[in-house]
């Protein structure tokens, strides 16, 4: 990513839903080619346009996260980003949401901490995170901290 990529990016960590930044930051992408500019340009404008749905949808293809098809968790998409993501299947490793689709990731829902075997790799979970769900015990030597 681009210096000034990142900066936004961490600019709209403590407020992941601020219109006028992500503008900003649909602008610099747009001018970069990046393909998630439009993505936001069309979530901001939320046009009804049947148009406008079916190319929103062909980039949240496009960019979506190389997660397994097998274990593929839920995912709900806003404002050029995943926003939120429930994982109901064994096995699920949180590696792939250092994907920059999930760089503004603000709700994470795990169904079984322990039966799943979700493992977290340190730093993989985005500052933009705002709402942790487990539907289980966590175990006592958890440190979700960082």
């Amino acid at each position: 990513m681009d210096p000034q990529t990142e900066k936004l990016l961490r600019e709209l960590e403590p407020d992941p839903r601020n219109r006028g930044l992500l503008a900003v930051l649909a602008d610099h992408l747009q001018q970069l080619g990046d393909p998630r500019g439009e993505l936001i340009v069309l979530d901001l404008t939320a046009s009804p346009e049947s148009a406008a749905m079916a190319r929103r949808r062909e980039l949240c293809v496009e960019l979506a996260p190389p997660f397994d098809k097998k274990s593929s968790p839920k995912t709900t998409w806003g404002l050029g980003f995943i926003r939120s993501i429930e994982i109901e299947e064994p096995g699920t490793s949180l590696a792939g949401f250092s994907h920059p689709s999930c760089r503004l990731l603000e709700s994470l829902t795990v169904g079984s901490w322990h039966r799943l075997g979700v493992t977290v790799p340190e730093g993989a979970l985005p500052r933009s995170l705002r709402t942790l769900i487990v539907r289980d015990k966590i175990s006592k030597a958890s440190d979700l901290s960082g």
